[in-house]
C-alpha cells in the first residue's frame, strides 16, 4: 500500500476518522446552542495540578465542526488526488494524527494538554508538508514551518505557565477574572509570549513567510492545514484568551496592529505570484491578519464579525484550494495565465470556482459579503483617522482582483495552451468543492440556519451572552460604500492585470524581509556553533581538562562565596587506622606526580583508589566500596593494556611553565573539594526535607533499609533504566565498531 499501487477500497477506511468525529460532536449541539458547555476531566499529573481537562462550548464546537467536517471532505478528496503517489498510508496516517491533534487543541481546557496538542499539530504538519521528501523544496518548506511554529510553541509554553502561576490554576475556563491578574508584573511577559505563539502559528507578520512556502505540500494538505485548521489555531487561542487578557496592557493594541500589518502584507504579496496556490496562500495570510485585527479591537461587534469572517473564509478558501488542485490535476499547471476556456470541459469546476470567488471577493449573496460588511462596520468607527478602514479597503480591493483572476482567467476567454487536454475532475475531487461552495452561498440566503452556532461561538469568545444577526442588507452607509468601492477598484485592477497577461506587481519588495533574516540566521547558526566549539573544545585532552576544572571551580566556588556566612568548622574525631589510610592516599597521590614510569603511575593511582575504598568500608557504605573497588580494578587493567600497546611511543615531560599551571588548577580544585566537604560536614542542621522523607518511607514503601539503594532502584528507577539504556546503546555501538572492517582499496 505504501507504493500507491494498492486498490482504492482500503483508503475508504481513513474517511471513518473525520466522519466519526463529526458524528460524535453533533449530538452535543442542543446543549451548546442553549448557552451551556460540556466539561470532562481526569487526573494526569496530580502533583503539578495538570489534568486531562476538556471543554466543549460554542467556540470549541464551531472549530471542531470545521475541523471534522472539512476534514471529511479533504479525506474524500485526497483518496483520488493521492492515488498512485508513493507513501499513501504514511500520508493518511499523519493526516489523521493532525486532525486528532487539532481536535484535542480546540477541546483542551488544561494548559499543558493544549500545549501538547499544539506541538503535535506542528510535528504532524511537518511530515505532511514534507510528504514528497525527495524534493528539496518540500524538505526546506517543512523544516521552515517546523522551526517557526516550534519556536513560537516554546514561547507559548512559557506564557501559559506564567499565566497559570499568576492565576493559581491550569484550567483556561477558571483563569478569566482571576484576582490580581491584570496588576501582576509578570502579566506583560505572559502577554508577549502568548502573542508570539499565536503569531507564529497563524502566520502573522513578521512570521508570515512560512505559510506560502508550505504550498510545496500536496494540495489536500494546503486545503486542510492552511485554510481552515492549523493556521486558525493561533486565531482560536487568541479568541480563547480574550476573556482572560482583554484588559491586560498591550494585548488588544498589539493584536490590532499586527493584524493590520499582516492583512496588508499578505494581500499585497499575493499580487507578485503567478502560481494560484501561492496566491491563495498569501490571501490566507491577509485573512488571518484581518481576524487578528478584529480580535484586537475586542468589542462585541468585532468578536461577532470574527466568527462570521472565520466561517466564510474556511468555506471559500477550502473550496478554492481543492479547485486549484483539480485544475492542476487535469492540466498540469497552476499558472492562470497559461489557462483559459476550461468552462467548456470543466463546467462543474468553473461553477464552484465562481461561487467561491464571489465569497472571496465579498460580493453578494455570500457569507464573504456578510463577513466583509461586518468587518467594515467595526473598523470604520474604530479610530479617528480610519487607518483600519483603509487597510480593509486595500486588502478587499486585492482580494476582489485575485478572486476574478482565479475564477475567470482559467475558465473563460480563449482556450489556453495548457487547457487542450483538460477534463472534468472525478466526483471525489468535486465533492468537497461543491459542498463548500454551496456553503459559501446558502447560509447567506438562509441566515437563520447558522445564527445559533455563530452566536454560541461569539458568546464563548466574549465571555458573556451575545447574538449574531446575519443579513444581506445592512442599509446605506459607509460599510456598503467602502465594500462597493473595493469591488470596483478590484475589477479595474483585474482588467489591468489581464491586459498585461501577468499580475500587477512583478518586482520583489526592496530591502531584506523577514524571510531573508530567517535564512541568514539559519545559515549563521552552524558557523556560530562551530566557533563556540572551537572556543570551548580544546584539541588536547590536558587543555580540555583544564577548561573543565576552571569552569567548575568558578561556578561552584562562586556560588559558595555568595551563599552567606560559612558554618563554624569544628574538629572531627578520627581513629589511628583512619589517619593512616588518609596518609596512604596522600603519599600515593604525591608519588603519582613524581614518578616517571607510566606503569608505576598507574599502580600508585590504583592504590589511591583502594584507599578511598577502605574509607567507604569504615564509614558503612559497602555498596559504594564495591563499586569503587570494581572501578579501580578495571581502570588499572585497562590502562595497563593501553600503555602496553603504546609502550613504543616516547612522551616528554611537561615544561616548568605547564607544570606550574597544572599545579595551580589542581590546587584550586582541591580547595574547592575541601570547601564542599566542610560545608557538607558542618553546615547541615538536621535532615533536609527530602532526606527526612526518604528516611521515613524507604522501609515502608520500598521495603529496603539501605536508603541509597532504595532511591536508585525504586524512587529513581526510571533514571536508572535510562542510564542502563544509554550504556546498552553505547555497548552496541562499540561492538559494531569493533566488528567493522576497513574497506578494500578502491571500494567505499
Amino acid at each position: 500500500m505504501a507504493s500507491g499501487k494498492s486498490p482504492h477500497a482500503p483508503s475508504w477506511l481513513w474517511v471513518l476518522a473525520p466522519f466519526m468525529a463529526s458524528a460524535a460532536l453533533l449530538p452535543s449541539y442542543p446543549v451548546i446552542g442553549s448557552g451551556n458547555g460540556l466539561t470532562w476531566s481526569a487526573p494526569w499529573v496530580p502533583g503539578l495540578g495538570f489534568q486531562y481537562a476538556l471543554r466543549l462550548d460554542g467556540l470549541s464546537f464551531l472549530f471542531a465542526m470545521l475541523i471534522s467536517g472539512i476534514g471529511l471532505l479533504i479525506f474524500i478528496y485526497a483518496r483520488t488526488y493521492m492515488a498512485g503517489e508513493p507513501g499513501r498510508v504514511r500520508f493518511f496516517s499523519w493526516l489523521t494524527v493532525f486532525m486528532a491533534s487539532m481536535l484535542g487543541l480546540v477541546l483542551s481546557d488544561d494548559v499543558l494538554l493544549l500545549f501538547v496538542c499544539w506541538e503535535l499539530t506542528s510535528v504532524s504538519s511537518y511530515f505532511l508538508i514534507g510528504h514528497r521528501h525527495r524534493e528539496e523544496g518540500s524538505r526546506a518548506a517543512a523544516h521552515q514551518a517546523l522551526m517557526v511554529t516550534g519556536i513560537g510553541g516554546l514561547a507559548l509554553l512559557c506564557g501559559l505557565l506564567i499565566l497559570s502561576s499568576i492565576t493559581g490554576t491550569t484550567r483556561l475556563s477558571e483563569m478569566a477574572g482571576a484576582p490580581g491578574l491584570l496588576g501582576n508584573p509578570l502579566t506583560p511577559a505572559a502577554v508577549v509570549l502568548i502573542l508570539a505563539g499565536c503569531c507564529t502559528k497563524s502566520a502573522q507578520w513578521p512570521f508570515h513567510f512560512w505559510l506560502p512556502n508550505a504550498m510545496a505540500a500536496p494540495t489536500p494538505v494546503s486545503a486542510y492545514l492552511h485554510s481552515s485548521t492549523m493556521v486558525k489555531a493561533g486565531v482560536y487561542l487568541a479568541l480563547r484568551c480574550h476573556p482572560i487578557l482583554s484588559g491586560a496592557p498591550g494585548w488588544g493594541c498589539a493584536l490590532a496592529w499586527l493584524g493590520a500589518a499582516t492583512a496588508l502584507a499578505g494581500t499585497v504579496s499575493a499580487l507578485r505570484e503567478r502560481d494560484m496556490k501561492r496566491q491563495l496562500a498569501y490571501l490566507t495570510v491577509g485573512a488571518l491578519g484581518t481576524l487578528m485585527l478584529l480580535i484586537g479591537l475586542g468589542s462585541e461587534k468585532a468578536l461577532q464579525a470574527v466568527v462570521v469572517y472565520l466561517v466564510a473564509h474556511a468555506l471559500y478558501k477550502g473550496s478554492l484550494f481543492m479547485l486549484v488542485g483539480g485544475v492542476d490535476h487535469a492540466t498540469g499547471t497552476r499558472d492562470a495565465s497559461e489557462l483559459g476556456g476550461l468552462r467548456k470541459v470543466m463546467p462543474i469546476t468553473a461553477g464552484c470556482a465562481m461561487a467561491a470567488a464571489v465569497s472571496l471577493a465579498g460580493a453578494p449573496p455570500s457569507m464573504g459579503f456578510i463577513g466583509k460588511e461586518s468587518l467594515l462596520g467595526v473598523v470604520w468607527p474604530a479610530t479617528p483617522d480610519r487607518l483600519y478602514a483603509l487597510v480593509a479597503y486595500l486588502s478587499g480591493t486585492i482580494m476582489a482582483a485575485l478572486a476574478l483572476w482565479v475564477a475567470l482567467r482559467p475558465f473563460w476567454g480563449p482556450t489556453g495552451k495548457a487547457s487542450a487536454k483538460a477534463h472534468e475532475s472525478a466526483w471525489s475531487l468535486l465533492c468537497g468543492p461543491v459542498v463548500l461552495s454551496v456553503g459559501s452561498i446558502l447560509p447567506a440566503l438562509v441566515p437563520g440556519s447558522v445564527e445559533g452556532l455563530l452566536s454560541a461561538a461569539a458568546s464563548s469568545a466574549l465571555g458573556r451572552s451575545t447574538h449574531v444577526h446575519l443579513s444581506l442588507w445592512h442599509g446605506w452607509g459607509p460599510p456598503l460604500w467602502i465594500g462597493l468601492a473595493a469591488l470596483a477598484t478590484g475589477w479595474a485592477l483585474y482588467g489591468i492585470a489581464r491586459r498585461k497577461d501577468a499580475p500587477v506587481l512583478r518586482a520583489d519588495f526592496p530591502g531584506p524581509g523577514p524571510e531573508a533574516l530567517y535564512t541568514a540566521c539559519m545559515k549563521a547558526l552552524p558557523e556560530a556553533a562551530a566557533r563556540v566549539t572551537l572556543c570551548t573544545q580544546a584539541d588536547r585532552l590536558r587543555d580540555a581538562i583544564r577548561t573543565f576544572v576552571v569552569v567548575l571551580t568558578l561556578a561552584v566556588g562562586g556560588t559558595l562565596a555568595v551563599r552567606g556566612p560559612w558554618p563554624a568548622l569544628g574538629s572531627i574525631a578520627a581513629h589511628p587506622h583512619e589517619i593512616w589510610i588518609c596518609v596512604l592516599i596522600i603519599v600515593t597521590a604525591i608519588a603519582a606526580i613524581r614518578l616517571a614510569e607510566r606503569f608505576a603511575i598507574v599502580a600508585v593511582l590504583g592504590a589511591t583508589g583502594l584507599g578511598v575504598t577502605m574509607i567507604f568500608v569504615l564509614y558503612g557504605a559497602p555498596d559504594l566500596a564495591m563499586t569503587q573497588f570494581a572501578v579501580e580494578t578495571l581502570t588499572v587493567i585497562l590502562l595497563a593494556l593501553v600503555l602496553h600497546r603504546f609502550s613504543m611511543l616516547e612522551t616528554g615531560r611537561s615544561s616548568s611553565g605547564q607544570r606550574a599551571v597544572d599545579l595551580f588548577v589542581a590546587s584550586c580544585l582541591g580547595v574547592l573539594m575541601w570547601a564542599l566537604a566542610s560545608v557538607a560536614l558542618h553546615g547541615r542542621q538536621g535532615l533536609s526535607a527530602s532526606s527526612q522523607y526518604f528516611s521515613e518511607t524507604s522501609l515502608v514503601s520500598a521495603h529496603g533499609r539501605n536508603i541509597v539503594n532504595v532511591i536508585i532502584v525504586d524512587f529513581r528507577g526510571i533514571d536508572t533504566m535510562g542510564e542502563i539504556t544509554v550504556l546498552a546503546v553505547a555497548g552496541i555501538g562499540v561492538y559494531a565498531l569493533l566488528k567493522a572492517r576497513l574497506p578494500k582499496d578502491g571500494q567505499r
